[in-house]
């Protein structure tokens, strides 16, 4: 709790003097830690008193704006009250009598102090057009109860909610700064997605799982643990034994309270089975290519388009060569598989999958006549993705799988570690199909 206050306040001391903030602020931390009650519900009145208190600046006081947004409009408002109720309580008007609440501006969900500092709250997905604010709070932007059940598109509207319509809302951009609050909870939930933006803005991560582990953040903070646990207290073992079966299972639990929305080693796919390595073998090594698609034609929502490349040696090991996966209109995605194949060149067999209906049909037909020239075929594949993807994951636990080094393995393995469960499954399909296509359904682990 310290630790967290302290934070808080380094980011809030540069706001009070209207200095360009250094970095964002992430905090994945589990249930039951007081997160929203010191991120939410006390920081904000907290500003407002030591803003007030620095007259040094020269600058007026208790003025800052706070836009505060959960996933629910209920969970928001219940955080914008229990603020104000600390605002109205007895002694909290004893210590600080110039803190007042405007009695023509003391709703819920939207109140001010007589000095100009507001606090609006809102939730995923709701507008905020007439606010600007000095800070940005967003505390558990998904509902963690339904989190293994979101679709794509949900996650992607989270997101989307953060990027376009908080994000729009800062008094000033180089000083407002975004806190957010929340377990993990799935792959491209908000956290991971605020944190693969922090090239161009920078993101201060503090990952607090319920045991020690590697994904601790700061690494200094293991030192804090007792016992190997996060609160000793609250989640000991015995409570955390419990939480493993309330929450349903390893996949929810490996978010929810470590903070990595995957079990230790993966789901279905062992992803620390698979072999990194930073050159491919010479080229008389291999003795088939194939690149397979997955296709989807949504651009900036929905599916991703996939196409992933792999290769088999002489003595049968699976290189994956290459991934691409992006939101794609159909136009875009067909003129990136043309270009695709002309990159690999003819010696690459070219797959692509016919999803079912008269448009999926029509869709892999216009693939085989644009790549007249390559190898290319089309299947419709059959059974569920889980079994397709067996003889892949069997190889992979084998060992047998060899990732080339580029930009594209950290959003690959992410992806197979937490399927089936994950948001997204298109790296998978396409790898599943390279692969088969590779090394045919027949082909065994054990007799290689």
């Amino acid at each position: 709790m310290q630790y967290l206050c302290q934070e808080l306040q380094i980011v809030a001391e540069r706001v009070f003097k209207r200095e360009a903030k250094e970095y964002d602020l992430l905090i994945n931390i589990p249930p039951g830690t007081t997160k929203s009650t010191i991120c939410t519900i006390m920081f904000p009145v907290w500003c407002w008193i030591r803003d007030n208190e620095k007259k040094e600046f020269d600058l007026p006081t208790a003025t800052m704006r706070f836009i505060t947004g959960s996933h629910s409009a209920d969970l928001a408002l219940k955080h914008s009250t229990r603020s104000r109720d600390i605002l109205w309580h007895n002694k909290f008007e004893s210590y600080f009598p110039e803190l007042e609440i405007r009695q023509d501006r003391e709703a819920k969900s939207n109140y001010e102090n007589t000095h100009g500092g507001e606090r609006y709250s809102t939730s995923t997905g709701s507008s905020a057009l007439g606010n600007h604010a000095h800070f940005i709070i967003v505390d558990d932007p998904i509902d963690p109860r339904q989190a293994m059940a979101k679709t794509r598109s949900e996650v992607n509207s989270a997101n989307d909610w953060i990027d376009r319509t908080l994000s729009q809302r800062k008094v000033d951009r180089k000083i407002t700064p975004i806190i957010m609050i929340m377990q993990r909870l799935c792959q491209g939930d908000p956290s991971e997605h605020m944190l693969g933006k922090g090239i161009t803005s920078p993101v201060k991560h503090i990952c607090l799982p319920a045991t020690v582990s590697v994904d601790i953040k700061p690494v200094e903070l293991r030192d804090k643990y007792i016992d190997g646990f996060l609160d000793i207290n609250r989640l000991p073992k015995t409570v955390l034994d419990n939480a493993f079966t309330d929450v349903g299972g390893s996949i929810p639990y490996a978010g929810q309270f470590m903070q990595r929305p995957a079990p230790e080693g993966g789901a279905m796919f062992k992803v620390g089975n698979f072999k990194l390595v930073d050159q491919t073998p010479h080229p008389t090594e291999f003795v088939q290519y194939v690149r397979y698609w997955d296709k989807a034609a949504t651009e900036g929502d929905g599916c991703n388009t996939a196409g992933v490349l792999m290769g088999r040696t002489k003595d049968n090991k699976c290189y994956v060569l290459d991934c691409i996966a992006a939101q794609m209109s159909s136009d875009n995605r067909n003129r990136r598989i043309k270009q695709t194949a002309e990159l690999d060149g003819v010696n690459v067999e070219v797959w692509n999958e016919q999803e079912p209906g008269s448009g999926g049909k029509e869709s892999a037909e216009f693939t085989t006549k644009d790549l007249i020239g390559f190898n290319v075929h089309s299947e419709r594949p059959t059974g569920s993705k889980i079994a397709r993807a067996e003889p892949l994951a069997a190889a992979v636990e084998a060992g047998l799988v060899y990732l080339v080094r580029g930009e594209w393995r950290k959003s690959f393995i992410d992806e197979y570690e937490i399927f089936p469960n994950g948001a997204f499954k298109d790296r998978v399909e396409a790898g599943r199909g390279a692969f088969n296509k590779c090394f045919g359904k027949k082909a065994h682990v054990g007799v290689w």
